[in-house]
Formats: C-alpha cells, sequence, structure tokens
C-alpha cells in the first residue's frame, strides 16, 4: 500500500510540483480513488489559497501585469550594486557600466538643476553673450521686448545669431537701437542679411565694435607705378578673425598724373572688394562687405594701390576696418 503524508506534502512541496503529481498520479500509477481524491483537495485549497497558513500573495512569473511586492524587493544576481539600471534590448534588466554610463556620483551633481543645463550654458555664453528673444523685421534691424535704458546699453554691442535652420551664423555689431511701446528695434551692420526666420539672437553688451576697430588714415601723396603696387598699411594677425564689413572714405580726391587710382584691401594677395574705391573720386563708402570675412591666423592684411599707371598723386583717404577674434564665438 502506497502511505502519503499530506502535511510533508503541504510542508515540502510547491504549487505546480503538486499540480504535476496530481496529473502524473491519476493519469499512471495510482489507482486509488481515495489518493486521487486527497490529492484532488489539495488542488482545492491551492486554487482557493488556503493552502499556506497566514496571508500571502504569489510572485506572478509573467510580470506583464504590475504587481506590487510588500514583503522587499527581489534580489538580481545579474546586475551590479550602485549601478544605472536600465532594460536590454529583449527588456530584460541591466547594470550600466560606469566606464561607459554616468556613475550615482556622477549623477547626483545635477541635483537642484531647475532647467535645461544646455539652455542654461546657452545663456550663459562664458560670461560674454546675452540671449535675446529676437524676431526678424527687415534685412538690417530685429525686434525684442525691452525698455529704453536696454535700447542704450546695446548700442555698438557685438551681436550674432543664426538663420531659421540654425546653419549660417552671422555675426555684426549694433549699430542704432530705440525703444517704442517696450519694443527695443535693432539695426546692425552684419556679414550678411538678417532674414525671415532667424533666431538665437544674442549680444555682447560688454564687447563693443570699437573694441576692435583698426582707423587707417592716408593723407599727403602715395605713389604707385606699372610694377609696384603702393603699399599703405600693413596687420599681420596673431589669430583666426572675422572681418566685418568696412567703412572708407576719400575726403579729398586724388590728383596727379593718372585719371584714376583705385586701392583695395587684401588679405594676402587676395583682393576682398570686387569693386575697388576709386582715390580720384570724392566718395564715402560705408559698411562694404568684403568677399570672405575669414582671416586665419598668421595671415597678412594690408591695405594698397594695385599697379597703376601713375607715379605721385595725392589724396587724403580713410578706411575703418572692423577685426573680430573667432574665438570669442567658440561658445555657439
Amino acid at each position: 500500500m502506497i502511505q502519503i503524508n499530506i502535511n510533508d506534502i503541504s510542508n515540502k512541496v510547491r504549487s505546480t510540483e503538486l499540480d504535476e503529481l496530481n496529473v502524473f498520479l491519476s493519469g499512471s500509477i495510482v489507482e486509488s480513488d481515495s489518493l486521487i481524491d486527497a490529492f484532488g483537495k489539495i488542488q482545492n485549497q491551492i486554487n482557493s489559497g488556503s493552502f499556506w497558513s497566514g496571508s500571502y500573495t504569489p510572485l506572478n512569473i509573467d510580470q506583464t501585469t504590475a504587481q506590487e511586492i510588500t514583503g522587499g524587493q527581489p534580489i538580481q544576481d545579474t546586475l551590479t550594486a550602485s549601478e544605472l539600471v536600465a532594460t536590454d534590448a529583449n527588456k530584460k534588466l541591466q547594470s550600466l557600466a560606469v566606464v561607459t554610463y554616468p556613475s550615482l556620483t556622477e549623477l547626483s551633481y545635477v541635483k537642484g538643476v531647475t532647467s535645461a543645463i544646455q539652455t542654461q550654458l546657452n545663456n550663459a555664453g562664458g560670461g560674454i553673450w546675452t540671449a535675446k528673444t529676437g524676431t526678424f523685421a527687415t534685412v538690417a534691424t530685429w525686434t525684442f521686448a525691452g525698455t529704453a535704458a536696454q535700447a542704450a546699453m546695446i548700442i555698438d554691442s557685438l551681436f550674432t545669431c543664426t538663420d531659421s535652420a540654425g546653419t549660417t551664423r552671422r555675426i555684426g555689431y549694433i549699430s542704432a537701437a530705440t525703444e517704442a511701446g517696450g519694443t527695443v528695434t535693432v539695426t546692425v551692420v552684419s556679414d550678411t542679411d538678417l532674414a525671415a526666420g532667424d533666431k538665437d539672437f544674442y549680444i555682447a553688451t560688454n564687447r563693443k565694435s570699437k573694441d576692435y576697430e583698426h582707423l587707417v588714415s592716408i593723407p599727403g601723396e602715395v605713389t604707385a607705378d606699372a610694377t609696384y603696387p603702393q603699399g599703405l598699411w600693413y596687420l599681420n594677425l596673431r589669430y583666426a578673425s572675422y572681418l566685418l564689413p568696412v567703412d572708407i572714405a576719400v575726403r579729398t580726391a586724388a590728383t596727379g598724373v593718372t585719371a584714376s587710382c583705385t586701392t583695395n584691401i587684401y588679405k594676402d594677395t587676395t583682393a576682398l572688394f570686387n569693386v575697388a574705391p576709386d582715390l580720384s573720386t570724392n566718395a564715402s563708402l560705408a559698411a562694404q562687405r568684403p568677399t570672405t570675412k575669414d582671416l586665419a591666423a598668421g595671415e597678412d592684411i594690408s591695405l594698397r594701390i594695385p599697379a597703376s599707371a601713375g607715379t605721385t598723386l595725392a589724396a587724403d583717404y580713410q578706411a575703418r576696418l572692423y577685426i573680430i577674434p573667432q574665438h570669442l564665438f567658440i561658445s555657439f
């Protein structure tokens, strides 16, 4: 006769094992109705939740339905202590190794942050730039909400913005700013025209265009012939720079052997103006854009008269150049 202690089963056998044992006994070995009936009663207790003494909530193996664990947390031997946890491609938990991902200490450094860090860095701009919520107005003006005092403060300051796609950066300085009805209208001299959709406007109120101005004045006589140009001014760049639009004025027209005498600004041997100012004609050319604004460290910038048929010419010539270090824009 087969004897089975039901108490031993209830103390030592899991519910899933009882299921399997019940099927096994009823299907192949045991023919005793009483034994089958005993196992049936055990199964009924399991189904009704009264098999175990005290209250319990079995842990769902399939966790597709939310379940609260009140008696403690499961221990995952596959995880590493004190590392961030994420799911892998199979939705299994995995530790994020500190070799690649932030440690808990590194993550604690951002505690207390109240807004996007990148936005704060952009607004800080290394202590130089102040962000403005600007709106395009014309090819040379943009607006922002502000006061008359703010308008007065930003005149002559450097500014920058990007086009609507954020791929082209415009640079220049503020030539005028006026306030009316809480709106500040900003007039700029820039390397390219402003356009609809321009964004990310910044102003450097503590960086004025006058800080980077080179004023060249050539009074008296200048000499040039067909072989040798006349060099009037020369500068070797110590660092990469931007050349902003140039102001040129002929105060007294040149007179001499020839009927014309042109001048140009050169980057090494490359002329930077497609239309060279003529010294034989009184002219005042404001904000003339060079063919390129990019100047490399070590390049020579010069103001000179190209080879001419003339020999001696009297003129009073002035040029104002703004050469801005590129490293001022490194935060963008």
